[in-house]
């Protein structure tokens, strides 16, 4: 177990808000260039072109051709995208290429554009607070590691903590408690652990570190009974 558990901590993300976090904001800044791209790219377009009136004439699966006329002559051209509510034989109006008039785009490529770039900006945001997110507590852990109090808790058990999953696994904690001089008991949790450490706990107590004051504000330092690597 203890071998299988060294070995899970190199591809497993060890901070999940993290490794989110900037998963989402890369994800978050390629749709928004994609976004960006599309509509800089249908704005040029429309520019040097006209509004006409056409037809889809036949639907493919990744494609959609529409017949329009322009000028006593008929063309038939490609969209360049399909969307699932397009029959054949509906009316549709798309953007003719003044210089070249079997170059067609349709005005819904610019809401496309609007819903990638919506989904970026979200994206982005949700990874840039996840990033901010794990450095506040990392910091604050490094500070109640400084200054805040120590109490040696009791170890009362290992669980899996559901709610965080790295690689289709879920990390352990470690669950103690300390019993204060007054006879007032504190319960606290580990962060994760990416192996069972059940069998390989060096010592009964764990150190935890606490706010002053405020015992809700703690740093269980798990490394003082994990084995060293």
């Amino acid at each position: 177990m203890g071998r299988r558990g060294i070995y899970t901590q190199r591809f497993l993300f060890k901070d999940v808000f993290a490794a989110v976090g900037v998963i989402f904001t890369i994800v978050g800044v390629v749709f928004a260039g994609v976004a960006a791209g599309l509509f800089i790219s249908t704005a040029n377009f429309i520019k040097n072109s006209i509004q006409v009136e056409g037809e889809i004439s036949s639907v493919s699966r990744n494609n959609v051709y529409v017949s329009y006329e322009i000028d006593g002559e008929y063309f038939e051209s490609p969209l360049g995208f399909y969307s699932s509510g397009m029959r054949k034989g509906d009316p549709i109006t798309v953007y003719c290429d003044l210089d070249r008039p079997d170059r067609i785009k349709s005005g819904s490529v610019q809401l496309l554009s609007l819903i990638f770039g919506i989904l970026g900006a979200v994206l982005l945001i949700l990874g840039v607070a996840l990033i901010v997110h794990s450095a506040r507590k990392k910091a604050r852990d490094k500070q109640l590691r400084a200054t805040g109090m120590r109490l040696d808790a009791q170890i009362i058990g290992v669980s899996v903590d559901l709610n965080i999953s790295s690689n289709y696994q879920h990390p352990y904690i470690l669950e103690c408690q300390y019993q204060s001089p007054e006879g007032r008991v504190y319960f606290f949790r580990s962060g994760p652990i990416w192996y069972d450490p059940t069998n390989l706990l060096t010592d009964t107590c764990v150190p935890v570190y606490v706010e002053r004051g405020n015992f809700e504000s703690y740093y269980v330092d798990a490394s003082q009974v994990l084995p060293k690597r």
